[in-house]
């Protein structure tokens, strides 16, 4: 069994049955036949009974195309679990349907201790339904999730997107059905017609098959990449990977699930779980960038190279964690986002700490001013890129050694927060900007979700932190007129935002 799957570290698959007697028409049904094949409660029992004494397990997953198809069959099972004790040492899972259980089976099963069902949806277009022969209703559909988490047992949802004939009215009916049923699970999987199925022979029957090569032929609802066997006719393979990221975020993304996967965590397994999986999901939402908007990337252990034997300012971008290094060279590429075109003269890093930003500067702008505390690894980043048009100026940023209107662009990233005189230091930058230039600013959040992420990953909130982004963004506006204001890592949910970065410009005189 995956991870993502069970509760318990100590999960195995046993076997049950074989055969489905149904007609849909993406099922490959010449591998298993229509025939239902069980094997015995006895053997069954014996096999659990062996799992959980020799091996320890405490969660089985019970292997059938659809374990409920015989009542008679699926009620001697749970009967034998409750009357041996098992229930109370082991949780478990199945696959089901909507049409083959009713709330006594599912009673049944609870007190057998089954958690989680895994229903096949397909759609939320009835035309679609009856077109594969799903033979269920939207409805039935419906009814069964609802008495399914009135009994208690967790669901997990299959839905297929790009189904022959589907418009793309219908794939977001489908999203919009997935959100209003809310699974505790969802999987999308773009629609693949495999060889065997009457859906396969309909698409080549078509010649819409874009694809033989195997590799385009995709087995479960990860993100879809590469090409695609199939698409409907009229839409592309890029629309239809978009409406699954589209798919995952409307109903992953959501305020409700947050607070549901916050109330599921009970060890920290499960903390680092949901935050890395939590984070992928965001990272795919993230629409992905030119070469332009991109900061260039310094190896780690160049970095911890330039760093070595003198004071380096932050250590998060050559850190051993492959998830803290991404975050934070992800929110520069944000930062570089708000650059504006026509700003290409001047500019000065104000708090270049490490350097990591300058040989991405050099490359956009003709001259480039690093200013901090401590420029020793800076230096080495100047000297190992050649970057001949940064130079570097050691200071406190109290009192800037320029000329007014000096600049046209002034970044400041995760370093407003560390001056006790905020507004001294901000009327200081506003002094060097040229009448039309921009002030780049981030900062952390300081919100419930940005201390949770530092404490996860054993970092410490430092002593000189103080002020959040949303109290400096209050400086600035006395300053500055703001355009524009973005949350990092996802824009239009900034009660998870870690950062918020804006673009300020200096009044025209």
């Amino acid at each position: 069994m995956t991870e993502s799957r069970t509760q318990s570290e100590h999960a195995f698959t046993v076997s049950v049955s074989r055969g489905c007697p149904f007609n849909c028409a993406f099922c490959c049904r010449i591998i298993f036949g229509r025939k239902v094949r069980h094997h015995s409660v006895d053997r069954i029992m014996d096999e659990i009974t062996i799992l959980v004494n020799d091996y320890g397990a405490r969660e089985i997953n019970l292997e059938a195309d659809t374990l409920t198809v015989n009542k008679h069959f699926i009620n001697s099972l749970c009967e034998r679990i409750i009357d041996s004790g098992l229930y109370r040492k082991i949780t478990w899972t199945c696959e089901s349907r909507v049409d083959t259980v009713n709330e006594d089976i599912l009673k049944k099963m609870k007190e057998a201790g089954c958690w989680e069902i895994s229903y096949g949806v397909e759609t939320g277009s009835q035309r679609l339904l009856d077109l594969i022969h799903k033979d269920i209703s939207l409805d039935q559909v419906e009814k069964t999730f609802a008495i399914t988490k009135r009994i208690g047992i967790s669901i997990r949802a299959f839905y297929m997107l790009g189904i022959p004939t589907e418009t793309r009215e219908e794939s977001l009916k489908t999203i919009s059905f997935a959100k209003k049923l809310d699974a505790r699970w969802s999987q999308f999987t773009v629609f693949t017609p495999f060889p065997g199925t009457e859906l396969y022979d309909l698409v080549v029957k078509e010649g819409a098959l874009k694809s033989q090569d195997w590799a385009d032929y995709k087995t479960h609802g990860g993100w879809t990449k590469g090409g695609l066997a199939y698409v409907p006719k009229g839409r592309s393979i890029e629309e239809m990977k978009k409406l699954q990221k589209q798919a995952y975020r409307a109903v992953y993304l959501r305020p409700r699930v947050f607070i549901r996967f916050l109330r599921d965590i009970n060890s920290m397994k499960k903390v680092k779980e949901y935050v890395i999986g939590f984070w992928v999901l965001l990272k795919t939402m993230v629409p992905s960038r030119n070469n332009n908007s991109r900061v260039v990337r310094i190896n780690k252990e160049d970095l911890k190279r330039f760093g070595k034997d003198v004071y380096v300012d932050s250590p998060v971008y050559f850190s051993s964690n492959r998830l803290v290094r991404f975050i934070n060279w992800k929110k520069l590429d944000s930062v570089l986002s708000l650059l504006l075109p026509q700003e290409r003269h001047r500019a000065l890093d104000f708090g270049c700490g490490n350097g990591v930003m300058l040989p991405t500067l050099s490359g956009i702008f003709d001259t480039v001013v690093g200013i901090d505390l401590h420029t020793s690894a800076a230096s080495r980043v100047i000297h190992e890129y050649s970057l001949n048009n940064v130079s570097l100026i050691r200071t406190n940023g109290m009192k800037l050694p320029f000329k007014d209107d000096t600049f046209y662009t002034v970044l400041t990233t995760s370093v407003l927060e560390h001056f006790t005189d905020l507004e001294e230091v901000v009327a200081e930058i506003a002094r060097i900007i040229k009448p039309g230039g921009s002030l780049l600013f981030l900062s952390p959040t300081e919100n419930m979700f940005y201390r949770f992420g530092r404490w996860l990953f054993g970092f410490k909130k430092p002593e000189d932190h103080y002020y959040s982004a949303k109290e400096i963004k209050v400086i600035l506006k006395k300053f500055f007129s703001m355009e524009v204001e973005k949350h990092f890592p996802v824009n239009f949910l900034p009660f998870i935002s870690m950062y918020r970065l804006c673009r300020f410009r200096m009044k025209q005189l």
